[in-house]
């Protein structure tokens, strides 16, 4: 649940073949969310994972997410990682956790945008995604466009959640997407390397591609309002197709 406003933070996260995930029900009201349903991956914000599976799944014995991959898509990789080891991840309908979303980083800075797009174009690198380079190459409009649009508000918002007042100019976000790039491509270029295989992400369930679903996000440039309109589509789109998300077990 949301901290601030006591709806959904998350119900889990799903991801298009485009590898752009959405949190979904997110900005719902609870009682939206009935039923026990199949996820690409469990949010890292509140996630329950069995040990023995995730150590099939990744090899860890003391760990669960890659190093390189902190704080953005390391989640995303350890979901596509489970289902491609044949096991599962499933939401459940109950309300757990209180999370504030973005208040480690701050809702803009540098820090958070190299981790991003660091994180995106590795999970890239390591995954069996059709459409790499269409991923690349919106990600990367998606990221600059966006950024340099909302450069004139930037420079007015506060960082690290509103601690200092260091405006954010041009010249740092064209760094931390480079870098991010750079160092996200070389990471996953390695592991993958390392993996001898990529994983395969059309063992997880996924949102089927669309243009009410591709439009939307490339419209969104990045902005948090874009952002959660496109949520909101994820969450149509997924309450649409749930026959085939969910878990008819329970």
């Amino acid at each position: 649940m949301d901290l601030d406003n006591g709806r959904v933070d998350t119900a889990g996260d799903m991801l298009t073949e485009l590898l752009v995930g959405a949190q979904i029900y997110h900005g719902r009201s609870p009682t939206d969310v009935k039923k026990a349903f199949y996820v690409t991956y469990a949010d890292g914000a509140c996630s329950i994972y069995r040990i023995e599976s995730v150590r099939k799944a990744t090899g860890f014995r003391d760990k669960i997410f890659y190093d390189e991959m902190f704080a953005y898509f390391d989640d995303s990789v350890l979901g596509l990682q489970l289902w491609s080891s044949k096991f599962k991840v499933i939401s459940f309908p109950r309300a757990v956790a209180l999370h504030r979303r973005s208040s480690t980083f701050g809702v803009v800075s540098p820090l958070k945008l190299y981790l991003g797009t660091r994180g995106f174009y590795a999970l890239s690198e390591i995954t069996n995604t059709r459409l790499r380079s269409l991923t690349r190459s919106i990600f990367t409009f998606y990221n600059i466009v966006g950024r340099a649009l909302a450069i004139p508000l930037a420079s007015k918002l506060k960082m690290s959640g509103g601690r200092t007042n260091t405006s954010i100019g041009s010249r740092d976000i064209v760094k931390a997407i480079y870098l991010g790039y750079a160092h996200g491509v070389k990471w996953g270029r390695r592991r993958l390397k390392e993996m001898g295989k990529p994983i395969d992400i059309y063992s997880a369930p996924l949102i089927k591609l669309s243009p009410k679903v591709i439009i939307p996000w490339l419209l969104g440039l990045g902005s948090a309002f874009g952002r959660r309109i496109y949520t909101e589509i994820i969450t149509r789109e997924f309450e649409k197709n749930i026959h085939n998300y969910v878990v008819d077990w329970i």
